[in-house]
């Protein structure tokens, strides 16, 4: 098998079933108008700084819905499989963390095939790098949905072998943690993605990667292990490899009745992810020292990432990282 950029392999009709959402879900073109819709008004309401460069890429542009200084700062990422969408279809999400206090910060990225996806990786990193730089925030939630969902995970997995930063909590909503499985899709015809390029991208992969090197003497002394937030949201990616119905659904968020200000461990309805065999629903928290997501699933396919234990009304969930 070769590994080179460019690989193409087998599609395989299982995975192809699991992961080609353009045709399952024939109904995300009115979600996604709606999301557009919903979004351009909130920018059109104004306390917003948008277009702000972080990097050369055309697309490299981030939206601040700002809350104030100094304020804990939600980095959303959008998904769209690292090949679709942009920054202007997630605005809305942003209002009612800014009502609450929370800075939100969106970036968009170049897209496939205009570059690879380590380097969408990369781009994000730079962005995340303008927020620590310009906003200097004590307390940073990174979060995304599906391949945002992965390159918020990135990040996070970032400061955890660097073992210094300001990220308190991930939240990957239907997050794409392992990335191998869409190597056997036509996915991967924009993507063109090799076996390596696959594994350096998965979260998952690396997260047991770090975690070995964690466990050795030498990174005992000169690295702190993850925190238990990235190892349990990591833990429960989407099914065995990443995908299900439910967390496969597009977001369909609604605005939320907020308390203000937001009393600790009061839990507040940010999304919900309906499907044909389930419906998902966000839920977050400011919980003392951090803010922090999960998303539960009632149905058939059932699915959570969980970011701090215990939260209200989630069940905690162990954490597969070892501690030496």
């Amino acid at each position: 098998m070769h590994s080179g950029p460019g690989t193409l392999q087998a599609i395989d009709d299982a995975f192809e079933a699991e992961y080609a959402l353009r045709t399952r879900h024939p109904e995300r073109e009115k979600v996604y108008d709606e999301h557009l819709r919903r979004s351009a008004a909130l920018r059109a309401s104004g306390n917003c700084r948008l277009d702000i460069r972080y990097a050369d890429g055309p697309r490299c542009l981030l939206d601040v819905f700002p809350a104030g200084a100094p304020a804990p700062v939600l980095f959303f990422i959008h998904g769209g499989y690292w090949r679709a969408l942009d920054k202007s279809y997630v605005s809305f999400i942003a209002e009612p963390f800014r009502d609450a206090g929370v800075t939100v910060v969106m970036p968009s990225y170049d897209l496939v095939p205009a570059v690879r996806v380590g380097g969408i990786v990369d781009q994000i990193r730079a962005a995340f790098a303008w927020v620590v730089e310009h906003l200097a925030p004590e307390r940073v939630v990174v979060a995304g949905h599906s391949a945002g969902g992965q390159l918020a995970a990135m990040l996070a997995l970032d400061q955890a072998f660097s073992g210094h930063g300001p990220i308190v909590g991930l939240a990957g909503i239907s997050g794409a943690f392992d990335l191998r499985p869409l190597l056997h899709t036509s996915i991967n015809l924009d993507l063109m993605m090799s076996p390596d390029e696959a594994a350096d991208a998965s979260p998952l992969l690396r997260l047991g990667r770090q975690s070995a090197a964690w466990r050795t003497s030498h990174f005992r002394k000169t690295a702190s292990p993850p925190p238990a937030s990235i190892c349990s949201t990591l833990s429960h990616p989407r099914t065995s490899s990443m995908s299900s119905t439910a967390t496969n659904a597009p977001i369909s968020a609604r605005r939320s009745e907020i308390p203000r200000p937001i009393p600790d461990a009061a839990p507040v309805t940010i999304a919900t992810l309906p499907s044909r065999d389930s419906s998902c629903t966000a839920r977050s928290s400011i919980l003392g020292d951090g803010i922090f997501i999960a998303v539960r699933c009632s149905g058939a396919n059932r699915f959570g990432s969980v970011l701090s234990s215990p939260l209200p009304g989630c069940a905690p969930r162990p954490d597969p990282c070892e501690r030496a």
